[in-house]
């Protein structure tokens, strides 16, 4: 893992020299949008090669293309724009849908410009574009959506394809790609950096994200279409990477070793530019024909590409009929049908996501879908495969419209559950299009009681968290957080993350973090409260060294509801290391742990709270968690107050050591110690002053020499305490 990551710096790096040159010609960012992507995301190598695989096997079951039918996909082409020049005309938008029409079906006017050498392998895709007539949810539109927004510009990173409003409501970002499994989203913005155009390869398993940026000084054969790149041939060539395709040269920075994987295109050394002549060699293909400047994949200008081959046909077709099959038969090119009587849940107000609650009302969003004003309809809904309910509602709704409504209280369990909304009836008439009535919604409904402290987990359990109230959160689905018997502070396991062999860098407040969730735990009347746990880790790199970018370990708590939350804990590097670095895989011996001590009480009066152990792995080392204590005390008779000090030992029995949590009601230094049940003090501790407020002290299994009682006393000034201790 350590050597992927080295190499796949000094790979960014040698992509980065040699792109530098084509900095005066066309400038397509797909291939560097891939590699940033990569370095974030490991996995996406594996995607790549799955992809491929998968490709490769449908080509070889599909081998006549005669067989094929023309497929027509539906475009929606979002247009960010800040200043009216880049809010370009309806005509330039269908001048570009106009292009790839031509392109994709070899109907192009300069098609008849191919070489004779290349003509027999020049392809008619059988790919045809519309602009959308309806919308995902069922109303009329021309396939354009116009959004403007306050960026100067736009890079790579994506950030057109979501929306960012400020505080004051105006948008930063871009906006959000219709149902990618409907519809292929193109945006059209200002790309800064002369960058003509990038594009989602149909590897990336994020849907969010699929589909083509062009830059609208190059987008279409009018309006502001800029010359060289005046033809509209930038989105051809973008929509082809989105549909499998690689550049013609196979992005090897000049040499001949990398590929397009088509067999039928000339293996080529770099990109071209311009408009050469015909035919043009270059080492890679030094005679005969020399290489396909002319085809779309290639750097060219507008006016010099104007061809597909059957090869690169062929992997569109698999990847549209493969990844992309939902594409093929989407209604979206044909107009919504029109009904008279025709209402719809269009969404699911309540309950969304985790509700802190088991009697809710929900809210459902009502849309009248129909051409006659909508006065009437019932409302059914129902919790999983429970009784279904009815509400009436009445009011007035025009054509298009919405209104939220607030449905009468339903109850249901802690836990997940499935919210089912559907409408009848409409005006007292039958529903013309009973496919947008019904929608369902997932929740979880939590208690807002949790469990009673103190709460010890030492993760003794052997299928650790299963059977215990604890949660793994892996959100990438690769290593998480997991029981191991390999290290332990105490008791025969303990908790990890591999950060050693993790292969995904994660970011503060990105999906690439693994969280280790407690039970819901009930703080209310409880005056004073204190987490403590028992950790180990190390680093690979070097602490000392600059620049670089760390494992963390974050402790957050949330209240059950999900109102608040407060970070309590952040440490990572040498903050974080209980043992020298280390190029090896950590594993800590029993002396390489710290006890840490965090106090909840600030957060008693949130009520019922969940901890967060958050791992954020950039893999460096192994991150280990054991002996997990929240103690306290609760408002009341043994509640310790400004004036009288107080002791609890937890656990009890004790196993092979125990935590004491005692409160000081005012700074001094305090005597602890260990008598047996004939009076014999054992050990004694003399620990010298602290500051008033939660205190820890361990006591370690040596100190009990055999199994029974023990009585474990502390001196508070001049008051005594005393707790009984058992050791099984």
């Amino acid at each position: 893992m350590k050597i992927f990551k080295l190499f796949l710096y000094v790979l960014l790096l040698a992509c980065y020299s040699y792109s530098l040159p084509l900095l005066a010609q066309r400038q397509c960012g797909t291939h560097e949008h891939w590699l940033k992507q990569v370095e974030q995301n490991p996995k996406l190598l594996k995607a790549r090669h799955q992809h491929k695989e998968q490709i490769q096997q449908y080509i070889a079951h599909h081998t006549d293309q005669q067989e094929r039918q023309v497929v027509t996909i539906p475009v929606v082409v979002h247009v960010v724009y800040r200043v009216t020049a880049e809010n370009i005309s309806d005509a330039q938008i269908q001048s570009q849908i106009d292009v790839l029409n031509e392109d994709y079906s070899k109907t192009n006017a300069d098609i008849s410009n191919i070489p004779t050498a290349f003509a027999g392998v020049a392809a008619n895709s059988q790919i045809q574009f519309c602009l959308a007539q309806q919308t995902p949810n069922g109303q009329a539109t021309n396939g354009i959506e116009r959004v403007q927004t306050t960026a100067t510009g736009f890079t790579d990173n994506n950030a057109v394809k979501f929306l960012d409003l400020n505080a004051a409501g105006q948008n930063e970002g871009g906006t959000p790609a219709w149902d990618p499994t409907r519809y292929f989203n193109l945006w059209v913005c200002k790309l800064n950096s002369g960058l003509l155009g990038y594009a989602q390869f149909p590897d990336n398993p994020d849907l969010s994200t699929y589909g083509v940026v062009i830059n609208y000084k190059y987008f279409g054969r009018n309006g502001t279409a800029e010359s060289p790149y005046d033809l509209g041939r930038t989105a051809t060539h973008e929509v082809g990477h989105a549909l499998g395709l690689y550049h013609i040269w196979g992005d090897d920075g000049g040499s001949c070793f990398g590929s397009d994987n088509i067999n039928d295109t000339p293996n080529q050394a770099d990109a071209t530019g311009g408009c050469p002549n015909f035919p043009m060699t270059d080492f890679c293909t030094s005679s005969g024909a020399g290489i396909m400047f002319m085809n779309y994949m290639d750097y060219t200008d507008d006016a010099c590409m104007y061809m597909f081959t059957n090869g690169q046909s062929q992997v569109m077709n698999a990847t549209l009929n493969n990844t992309f099959s939902s594409l093929i038969n989407s209604t979206a090119c044909n107009p919504p049908a029109t009904a008279q009587f025709d209402a719809g849940i269009s969404s699911i107000v309540n309950p969304n996501g985790e509700i802190c609650a088991t009697s809710f009302a929900p809210i459902v969003r009502l849309r009248n879908y129909g051409s006659n004003t909508l006065t009437s309809c019932q409302i059914r809904y129902r919790i999983d495969s429970g009784t279904t309910l009815q509400f009436n509602w009445t009011g007035s709704l025009t054509t298009n419209n919405t209104v939220d409504v607030t449905l009468p209280t339903i109850s249901t369990t802690a836990g997940s559950h499935n919210f089912t909304a559907f409408t009848q009836s409409p005006n007292g008439q039958t529903d013309n299009n009973a496919s947008n009535d019904s929608r369902t919604q997932a929740f979880t409904a939590t208690s807002a009681v949790g469990v009673n402290i103190p709460l010890f987990e030492g993760i003794e359990n052997p299928s650790f968290p299963t059977g215990t109230q604890w949660e793994i959160d892996n959100p990438d689905s690769d290593i998480g957080w997991q029981r191991t018997t390999a290290a332990k502070k105490t008791g025969l396991a303990s908790i990890v993350v591999n950060n050693y062999d993790y292969s995904a860098a994660g970011q503060t407040g990105s999906s690439i973090a693994d969280d280790l969730y407690s039970p819901n735990i009930n703080l209310s009347s409880i005056a004073h409260a204190t987490l403590t746990f028992q950790v180990a880790y190390t680093t690979y790199t070097d602490p000392a060294t600059g620049g670089n970018t760390w494992d963390s370990l974050q402790v957050w708590i949330v209240d059950a509801c999900g109102n608040q939350a407060a970070r309590l804990y952040n440490k990572f590097s040498s903050t974080l290391s209980t043992a020298s670095n280390t190029t090896d895989a950590f594993v800590p011996t029993s002396s390489q742990w710290r006890l840490e001590t965090l106090d909840l009480t600030p957060y008693t009066s949130w009520g019922s709270v969940y901890l967060v152990f958050r791992n954020i792995s950039h893999y460096e080392n192994n991150l280990y968690l054991d002996d997990v204590n929240i103690t306290g005390w609760a408002v009341g008779i043994d509640s310790p107050t400004e004036k009288q000090a107080n002791l609890q030992i937890y656990p009890n029995p004790i196993a092979q050591e125990a935590v004491l949590t005692y409160y000081l009601p005012e700074g001094q230094s305090t005597t602890i110690s260990i008598v047996d049940i004939l009076g014999r003090t054992l050990q004694t501790y003399q620990i010298p002053y602290q500051n008033s407020g939660m205190h820890q002290f361990t006591i370690a299994d040596a100190a009990l020499p055999a199994k029974g009682m023990y009585v474990v006393q502390m001196q508070v000034g001049n008051e005594w305490i005393m707790r009984k201790i058992i050791k099984n």
